[in-house]
């Protein structure tokens, strides 16, 4: 019996491989978007960003209004259910009629909650561009 073995070029190997994926990866364009789902974000203007807060955390109320030199504020009152203090931090993303920032976002706010306590945020626009807002509310880091 007669043992044969043979040696294909690592090269050759190579080679085949990247004609095959070539041959039946390549399309032309144009390519349609894939659709997704808006985030909550996009359609609620409070959002609590860590599924811990969900349990811990209630917002009493919420309002929007104007300065007198027509910037929108944001206004949340945030109430601790817990019996422990609670530290979360707090931003305000502003936009535009269409949904988009309009460039201005307030800095993260740490904000102390007293066991069964309530405190109020309020954030104000820097700008009169915007006209919606998303509160974002996450555990403290």
């Amino acid at each position: 019996m007669l043992n044969v073995k043979t040696h294909i070029p690592v090269a050759v190997v190579a080679a085949l491989v990247g004609l095959s994926i070539i041959a039946c990866g390549c399309k032309t364009g144009p390519y349609t978007a894939k659709a997704v789902q808006p985030s909550p974000e996009d359609t609620e203007s409070l959002v609590l960003l860590d599924k811990e807060l969900v349990k811990t955390l209630s917002v009493q109320v919420q309002r929007a209004g104007f300065t007198s030199d027509g910037r929108l504020t944001a206004e949340a009152n945030l109430r601790n259910l817990t019996k422990k203090t609670m530290s979360v931090q707090v931003q305000t993303v502003f936009k535009d009629a269409q949904g988009l920032s309009s460039g201005d976002e307030t800095a993260w706010k740490t904000v102390i909650l007293n066991p069964n306590a309530m405190e109020t945020y309020q954030a104000a626009a820097l700008n009169t561009r915007s006209e919606r807002y998303t509160i974002r509310v996450r555990k403290a880091r």
